[in-house]
């Protein structure tokens, strides 16, 4: 049976603001807002700000939900499978702020032994550009993330946080407010 409930929460202009939808400004306070927000279509009605209901979509592999109002992504931790992630042009304050389901390393068998079945994130790629994060958080947990894209945020300080990145080849961070590398 196909329900009729939109899978994720949407705003519209026209409706009114409540739990999981937030009714976006007027073009012309978009506009005052924030100038880098340029790229917003002069058409747009709609954003998603709530993305809880993808944990039921567990075999996802890629997540493409640039141009919303996103703040909140620990929803994406029941994405086992999530190889590429596009959040760029949202309001994240945090670098992939969520952490995926890994195999408890039990004495005895570890996840033969546990039933667990992940191991951990297969995350290769992230944008997460023209948002407003100031810091990036210890993402060791990501460890096969390849590209990083963090372009036109509020980062200052590169330090710990990318330690545990391995794999990492590419990293993206123009237009932001460094001043320690470290």
């Amino acid at each position: 049976k196909a329900s009729s409930k939109a899978p994720f929460a949407i705003a519209k202009d026209t409706a009114p603001a409540r739990h999981g939808v937030a009714a976006p400004k007027p073009r012309e306070e978009i506009d005052d807002f924030d100038k880098k927000d340029q790229h917003l279509p002069q058409y747009a009605t709609e954003y998603v700000n709530d993305i809880s209901a993808i944990e039921q979509y567990a075999c996802l592999q890629t997540v493409e939900m640039r141009n919303n109002l996103i703040v909140d992504v620990t929803s994406l931790r029941a994405l086992p499978f999530l190889t590429s992630l596009n959040l760029s042009r949202n309001k994240l304050t945090e670098v992939l702020a969520f952490s995926p389901p890994r195999c408890a390393f039990a004495p005895g068998g570890g996840a033969w032994a546990t039933g667990d079945r992940h191991i951990g994130s297969l995350l290769r790629e992230a944008d997460l550009s023209f948002n407003e994060i100031e810091t990036i958080r210890d993402v060791a947990e990501h460890g096969n993330l390849a590209k990083l894209v963090l372009d036109h945020n509020l980062v200052c300080d590169i330090g710990a946080g990318l330690r545990g990145l391995s794999a990492l080849q590419t990293l993206h961070l123009s237009h932001n407010r460094i001043d320690h590398v470290g």
